[in-house]
């Protein structure tokens, strides 16, 4: 699909926009033809079959319109004091019956004292973005499947690890990943990686791959200037 080969090839915004709003108006066609199917497409199998299509489409450029809105819409954060410790048990209360239903082990390190100020609900979108990747990862391990957190402080700067030892990502797509829209999933938007690393970047912070081989897979958030 266009806009997922990369974000040097996207056209500019002012176009990307007006592309975005005129696809907004399928959603009536994907309804339509959504009825019409139900109702005349079993009668007529070249009917029914050119009605899912139309259908199938006005969904999947709808899909793209909601992705390219909340990737342009990331909000400036509302910053206050975030405890690490308290703030990575949220996270695991949050994800623990996905990782339960997955059988998932998790083991988490947090430095004591580890205080940053940010905006914790954009956080908590990054860490359950980078949990549900790793889960997906490692569906289908030959192995127990482990995902940790290590959270750490390295000269005056924030650290947090989130590991899994599922499926490494090929090299040929580590320069990808952070690409907008581009997605290796089949049902993924593309847009979950991006976005942290605006949010990131909103918060004078980087996120990269720090490594990823057959034994695990490591996300770095690196937060600067956290006091």
């Amino acid at each position: 699909m266009l806009f997922r080969k990369s974000y040097e090839q996207l056209p500019d915004t002012q176009f990307v926009c007006q592309y975005a709003n005129t696809i907004k108006y399928t959603a009536p066609i994907a309804s339509i033809s959504e009825t019409l199917y139900m109702v005349y497409g079993k009668e007529d199998e070249n009917l029914g079959r050119g009605l899912e299509t139309i259908n199938q489409t006005g969904k999947g450029l709808i899909s793209f319109v909601e992705s390219y809105r909340r990737f342009t819409g990331v909000p400036l954060p509302v910053k206050k004091r975030v405890d690490i410790l308290e703030f990575t048990d949220k996270i695991e209360v949050l994800m623990a019956e996905e990782m339960r239903s997955a059988q998932v082990k998790f083991n988490k390190r947090v430095e004591p004292g580890l205080i940053i100020y940010a905006d914790e609900s954009q956080l908590t979108q990054i860490m359950v973005n980078l949990f549900k990747n790793a889960l997906h990862a490692m569906r289908g391990n030959q192995r127990d499947s482990t995902l940790g957190v290590d959270a750490y402080r390295i000269d005056g700067e924030v650290l947090i690890d989130v590991s899994n030892n599922g499926r490494a990502i090929p090299a040929e797509l580590k320069d990808k990943i952070f690409v907008p829209f581009f997605t290796s999933k089949e049902e993924g938007s593309g847009i979950g990686l991006s976005i942290s690393r605006q949010i990131m970047r909103l918060h004078n912070g980087t996120i990269k791959l720090k490594n990823s081989s057959e034994k695990s897979t490591t996300f770095t958030l690196l937060f600067r200037n956290v006091y």
